[in-house]
């Protein structure tokens, strides 16, 4: 009877051992899971200011480029109002010579 109560005793701890093992390993896998749920959002987080950060340069980047063409634009149009007022400063000259000097560049 002593051998057979030690039997049931260890088989008892054996089932207690292999219980508590069964326990951690499922506490194990649910705090795995939660900590990959973690990364996952940690990750979802970072893709959507990565996406906001790149819509936001690519505004930057259209609104650099409406003022650049703007600048043009009025380059453009101080080029030909320069042009105008050089035709008309030399037509000036020629019907009025005498009111104007000379300059080496008319020459």
């Amino acid at each position: 009877m002593d051998e057979e109560v030690k039997r049931v005793l260890l088989q008892k701890e054996a089932d207690m051992d292999n219980k508590a093992y069964n326990d951690y390993a499922f506490q194990r896998n649910l705090l795995d899971k939660y900590w990959d749920d973690i990364d996952r959002k940690r990750n979802w987080n970072w893709i959507i200011s990565t996406r906001q950060e790149i819509q936001y340069t690519e505004s930057s980047i259209r609104s650099s480029e409406e003022i650049v063409q703007k600048i043009k634009n009025e380059l453009g149009l101080h080029e030909y109002n320069l042009e105008k007022t050089k035709k008309e400063v030399i037509a000036m000259k020629k019907e009025y010579p005498y009111e104007f000097p000379m300059w080496e560049e008319d020459e």
